[in-house]
């Protein structure tokens, strides 16, 4: 940085023919007005405009023919982008980054105002960074830093239906590079009163789930293998009717911040159910259960039942059919049965000894 100021003061020197002492001078207001204030952060929405903002000192009705702004962006690694270039009152083309060409613009008539802002088109998730806005003139050199971030906001248009007691996958995309290893997501649920509920998070490349919202525990899950082809999507487990609202998906990658709103309504009944595989299971438990009682029990219930209709038949005077449920004619009987053993089954089934 020093370097690149030295320079520019002395290239501000050779072209304008100043004296030692006038580029001492210059030195000197270069180290009291190096940098005008903080660095402060300006948020570009993802495909818009942006205009960065840049002043410089200037006397309203004084022309200023060597007048220099240029426009960089600072990378931490090599050698910084020229974004913009402008010097004898025209803008420089030669030696801009190929990443900008075609998308900045400074105002003239701004200008000649002291005003160096820079309006950078469609912007894009690369140009977030850290920009540097040189200014040099007769009167004064000053610099200014700006911190870009791009920010990527979406809503989907159509709700996603989720079906009660099923799985449900929320998509989330985002715009990929090459290192993942800062990746944050972030769920939340919208709520009408107080603050969003935390359905999920994941930082430096692992779940954190601490402070995730109970109604949520053990019910959703990400999809790291996913990342790499731009996915952030969620999969929430066995969907409850209160589940249902609007889930929002912020995603920070290396560079931009991503943000998906979708709305998720449940179908279903209006209290959670079980699967219908356990009806079926209790079904099926119930038919064996009954099958094995009748098996067991059947030649019982077959004497009780000829017994039954035999007494029905004795009591209204009717002569018992023949069929192959009723016993053969009381007749063909021997003696001990019919005094011993139809007395003691009608006894049991409650009928008076007399109706023999």
């Amino acid at each position: 940085m020093e370097a690149l100021r030295g320079g520019r003061c002395d290239m501000v020197r050779g072209r304008v023919g100043m004296s030692r002492g006038w580029s001492l001078l210059l030195t000197a207001l270069w180290t009291l007005y190096g940098v005008a204030g903080a660095q402060p952060s300006v948020t570009a929405q993802y495909g818009e405009d942006v205009t960065l903002d840049c002043t410089f000192y200037h006397i309203p009705g004084v022309k200023l023919h060597r007048l220099n702004i240029t426009w960089k962006m600072h990378r931490a690694e090599g050698v910084d982008l020229l974004v913009h270039s402008y010097y004898g009152q025209r803008d420089l083309w030669r030696g801009q980054h190929k990443a900008y060409w075609g998308r900045t613009q400074l105002d003239p008539e701004g200008i000649e105002k002291g005003n160096a802002s820079l309006l950078l088109r469609a912007v894009r998730v690369q140009d977030e960074g850290s920009y540097l806005c040189y200014v040099t003139s007769e009167l004064r050199t000053s610099s200014q830093s700006f911190s870009l971030a791009v920010l990527w906001e979406r809503e989907m248009e159509s709700p996603i239906v989720a079906q009660l007691g099923q799985d449900v996958t929320l998509s989330c995309p985002f715009e990929c590079v090459l290192n993942l290893q800062p990746l944050n997501i972030t769920w939340k649920k919208e709520e009408a009163e107080g603050p969003d509920l935390l359905v999920h998070s994941y930082y430096n490349g692992m779940d954190t789930l601490e402070r995730q919202d109970v109604a949520y525990k053990d019910r959703t899950q990400l999809h790291p293998e996913r990342f790499p082809q731009g996915n952030a999507s969620l999969t929430l487990r066995r969907v409850r009717s209160q589940d249902e609202g609007f889930y929002i998906c912020h995603v920070q990658p290396e560079l931009g911040r991503f943000s998906v709103r979708m709305q998720v309504t449940v179908e279903g009944f209006v209290s959670d159910q079980p699967s219908p595989v356990w009806y079926y299971a209790v079904c099926l438990a119930l038919l064996i259960t009954i099958f094995i009682i009748v098996k067991k029990y059947r030649l019982l219930l077959l004497r009780k039942l000829r017994f039954w209709s035999q007494w029905k038949q004795q009591e209204g005077g009717e002569q018992p059919e023949v069929n192959t449920f009723l016993p053969p004619p009381a007749g063909s009987f021997p003696v001990r049965h019919k005094t011993f053993l139809f007395p003691s089954c009608l006894h049991m089934l409650g009928v008076p000894s007399s109706a023999t």
